[in-house]
């Protein structure tokens, strides 16, 4: 769903939120951003949680620095909240509109899927993509990336449309 407008052969600046050991990134910068002038912003606390402890999470740390090596030149990693990184740092002060892709797979409960929603909308080009994972789940969950999800799309109603559903993934244009 991704390569008929990622392909590959021109670059693309790109935040990914939530990256766990980073297969998905490694995908994404084998695939759609292979281009060498692509830049890649990747964002994951690694903190424990109630199924992974602060031991383990560090592995998992380890694990996506190491798949993620071969493309240190083009991807910048940082180990914080995206909230912070999105709104806060200076990296992203002035940067309205230069993304071509966010995909969103970080914190899913509802607030931090919308706060993620409206930094990425905020951050990301007209005509370029939003990505959200776990939209659908084969449980239905409360107060989760679905509901996050609708309550953005229902405050921000004509800013985006849905460009394919897949699973449990949703990608939106932004217009």
């Amino acid at each position: 769903f991704l390569l008929p407008k990622f392909d590959g052969s021109s670059p693309i600046n790109m935040v990914q939120i939530g990256v766990f050991e980073g297969q998905d990134l490694v995908w994404s910068l084998q695939n759609i951003a292979k281009h060498p002038q692509s830049v890649v912003i990747a964002i994951d606390p690694w903190g424990p949680t109630t199924k992974i402890d602060a031991a383990e999470m560090e592995r998992v740390h380890q694990r996506a620095l190491h798949n993620l090596s071969p493309w240190n030149s083009r991807v910048v990693v940082h180990r914080a909240m995206s909230q912070d990184i999105l709104t806060r740092s200076y990296l992203f002060q002035g940067e309205a509109g230069i993304y071509d892709l966010c995909i969103i797979d970080g914190d899913h409960n509802a607030p931090a899927v919308y706060e993620d929603i409206t930094n990425c909308y905020r951050i990301c080009k007209a005509g370029g993509w939003l990505m959200l994972d776990d939209v659908e789940n084969k449980i239905a969950k409360q107060n989760h990336v679905k509901q996050g999800l609708a309550q953005w799309l229902a405050d921000n109603p004509g800013k985006i449309k849905q460009v394919w559903k897949h699973r449990f993934c949703e990608c939106f244009e932004k217009l």
